[in-house]
């Protein structure tokens, strides 16, 4: 079976997960010399040279490309510093889709890369490269909804968290609705975790493979049911009680992150895998942080809404279908 399909199949859910984990493994042995940044590239530049650079990363879900590029373009009028925002697509393969994405771009005055191979990190560590101003790097998924003044809260609450913290920070992220970490915080930050007990039980994460918030679409619609009118509840988050921060005890999703360009090159960029595969500069960055006592932290007033994961990722995209308009900037 040649990679490509073997890629699709796995995508499809054909394969369970330890004998995808196995073939990953195979072809990891006999992965070629990959470079961490592109040789072969199309880059529309329409950057300013600003401190700040915005990677989004498309590709695989067009569907949400307009609610949340919406969202980004008010981010980035909003944001005074200013804000070079630039739209990847780390595969070339489907025409229709990175079309759709380099139209988005030029609407909206964004630069666009695409890269030829399906490689995140490469897509990433290409857009840093090709803005060498850039010494503040934030980065969501296609599938992040942002609420209103997320780059001027995010910019803040790192330079904030550093200052109070005995940690130096290694990434900041915003608290993230569905996700292992942070939906807990979430549940009690509008208070609702005891009509999430009701129906689901007491909150756990018991495994990366068996937790209910990764693999339950039940679960995955009980959160974003709460998580509606965004703007609303995004507002009840940052005015919420408690603390600002907290670090993040166990590996934490980068689909939505701000680091620093010092950052990036301490740990030697991020870093590639076999064509395909994702999560890895996850992992390095997350066991980077945990070996060298770099602090994960996680700015509990910013909220930030994730379209699904694994096994709910249908789920999720039924529902943001049925409630687009509250879901999308009004």
């Amino acid at each position: 079976m040649k990679l490509k399909s073997v890629i699709q199949a796995i995508r499809k859910r054909e394969f369970g997960y330890y004998a995808s984990k196995r073939i990953f493994q195979y072809f990891e042995r006999r992965k070629p010399d990959l470079q961490p940044f592109a040789s072969d590239y199309m880059f529309d530049n329409r950057k300013r040279d600003s401190d700040n650079l915005l990677i989004v990363l498309l590709g695989f879900q067009p569907f949400y490309w307009d609610a949340v590029l919406n969202r980004v373009k008010r981010n980035a009028e909003e944001f005074k510093e200013g804000v070079d925002v630039c739209l990847c697509v780390p595969c070339g393969a489907n025409v229709d889709a990175w079309g759709g994405a380099r139209r988005f771009a030029e609407n909206y005055g964004f630069s666009f890369l695409r890269i030829k191979d399906d490689l995140l990190a490469q897509a990433q560590n290409t857009a840093i490269l090709l803005h060498p101003n850039a010494k503040w790097i934030f980065k969501i998924d296609e599938d992040i909804i942002l609420p209103d003044n997320y780059l001027t809260d995010m910019k803040r609450s790192y330079v904030d968290a550093e200052d109070r913290m005995i940690y130096k920070i290694g990434f900041l992220t915003p608290l993230l609705n569905l996700n292992g970490v942070c939906t807990h915080h979430f549940l009690k930050a509008i208070s609702i975790e005891k009509d999430y007990e009701q129906e689901f039980g007491t909150y756990k994460v018991n495994s990366i493979n068996n937790a209910p918030i990764h693999l339950s679409s039940a679960v995955a619609k009980f959160i974003w049911k709460h998580s509606i009118p965004f703007d609303v509840v995004a507002k009840k988050v940052k005015e919420s009680k408690g603390e600002d921060y907290m670090l993040a005890p166990v590996r934490y999703s980068i689909g939505a992150i701000l680091c620093t360009r010092n950052f990036w090159e301490e740990i030697g960029y991020f870093k590639l895998s076999v064509i395909g595969r994702g999560a890895e500069e996850e992992i390095q960055m997350n066991t980077y942080c945990q070996t060298n006592m770099l602090g994960i932290v996680v700015a509990k007033k910013i909220l930030a809404g994730h379209l699904g994961f694994y096994r709910q990722k249908e789920a999720c995209r039924l529902f943001f279908e049925e409630h687009i308009n509250e879901i999308k900037h009004n």
